[in-house]
């Protein structure tokens, strides 16, 4: 995924930029397990080109797991999409120092009234937070379901609020 903005197109994100831009620049420096940020907000906040932007301003391809199959014809269980998410993981970090970016990644997280046989377990979550060999930006456009094990496993939390009128 290529960035059609630049990280000076959020200036009123400036000092979490510094914040995630630091994180995921140690991250790929060190090869490091289990790093996480969320970005969450409204749709259309512009978080998808933030992650884009982001990755582009510290030099790693950023590699897009989908929620739908191949034919873009169903969408995903949260059950395959985190299994597509593991695998993704696993071969970006095989193939390169890079990104990876799941969108819509409230789906993933399991709630009192989630269908237990298509969500994926809280382990399962847990350990993918915790075990993930390739630095992952979640985005979400809420996080007001999401149980507070998941959040406190995220390295940055990050609000994203409308773009300015600029």
């Amino acid at each position: 995924r290529h960035a059609g903005l630049a990280l000076s197109d959020f200036p009123h994100l400036a000092s979490e930029i510094r914040l995630l831009r630091g994180r995921l620049e140690v991250a790929l420096s060190r090869h490091l397990v289990g790093v996480n940020v969320l970005l969450h907000g409204t749709p259309g906040t512009g978080k998808t080109e933030l992650s884009a932007a982001l990755a582009q301003a510290v030099g790693a391809p950023l590699f897009e797991c989908l929620g739908v199959d191949e034919d873009c014809r169903d969408s995903l269980t949260p059950r395959a999409r985190l299994a597509a998410l593991r695998q993704a993981q696993r071969i970006a970090r095989i193939a390169s120092a890079g990104l990876i970016l799941i969108d819509e990644a409230e789906d993933l997280f399991p709630t009192s009234w989630s269908d237990a046989r298509q969500t994926p377990t809280k382990a399962a979550i847990n350990e993918c937070l915790d075990l993930n060999p390739t630095p992952t930006i979640w985005i979400s456009n809420r996080t007001r379901h999401m149980d507070e094990a998941f959040l406190r496993r995220f390295d940055l939390v990050i609000h994203v609020p409308p773009l300015p009128a600029s």
